[in-house]
């Protein structure tokens, strides 16, 4: 699921799975078969992007991703080439390079078309590149916020501060803290709380897992 939101390409996800490209793609069509509303929601945040330049957030924040709107080549002419010229060229390789199954065949189409003085650049990779972030962004920078409305939520508990319960550092959206032991369950349950809080809002059910341990570094323990 993970590589699915991340909008890996099958060849990439056969390689991380150490898998065929078949089989990856038989993966792939299966999880969004099985989550029609993922689906449904990966397209509609690319269609967006490709609209207006960014996608945003549940809060509103934008992420500006202008390589959604690019054209999947770009093309440098001669100075002294007729603007009709242009677009003749531009059509005829476009053809050719939209034709064209192999990058080994691209290229050749790029060259040539470098010895006639058309420079050509393919877009694809920073396009697929914005694809991921538009797939990713509203995801990631809605939790980013949620963990700094915790974060404030915790830090201005005043049971949390009576029991000397002390904000440490973040971790993408994760919260590390000191809990003195004599109060570690019930800090937990109101620091919990805090977290959940920060996303009432939101028409999705949130959960916070938390985990005890002598040093940040250190073991999970039980508590």
């Amino acid at each position: 699921m993970k590589l699915i939101c991340y909008g890996k390409g099958v060849p990439a996800i056969a390689e991380d799975l150490h898998i065929t490209i078949e089989l990856a793609q038989q993966i792939k069509d299966s999880i969004l078969k099985a989550f029609p509303k993922l689906a449904k929601y990966l397209e509609n945040v690319v269609a967006f992007g490709k609209k207006h330049g960014y996608v945003e957030n549940y809060f509103g924040a934008k992420r500006r991703l202008p390589e959604l709107q690019l054209e999947d080549y770009s093309f440098t002419f001669p100075d002294n080439l007729e603007e009709n010229s242009k677009n003749y060229y531009k059509a005829l390789y476009m053809s050719k390079l939209n034709r064209a199954k192999y990058r080994t065949d691209i290229n050749n189409i790029i060259a040539t078309a470098k010895s006639k003085g058309i420079d050509i650049c393919s877009n694809k990779n920073a396009i697929a590149q914005a694809v991921r972030n538009a797939y990713n962004s509203p995801v990631q920078s809605t939790a980013a916020i949620l963990t700094k409305m915790a974060m404030n939520n915790i830090y201005n508990n005043k049971e949390l501060q009576n029991m000397g319960v002390s904000l440490v550092l973040t971790i993408h959206d994760e919260v590390s803290l000191n809990v003195p032991k004599y109060c570690l369950k019930e800090a937990i349950e109101i620091a919990k709380k805090e977290f959940l809080t920060s996303g009432k809002d939101l028409k999705a059910d949130l959960r916070c897992d938390i985990e005890v341990a002598e040093c940040w570094a250190g073991e999970s323990i039980a508590y």
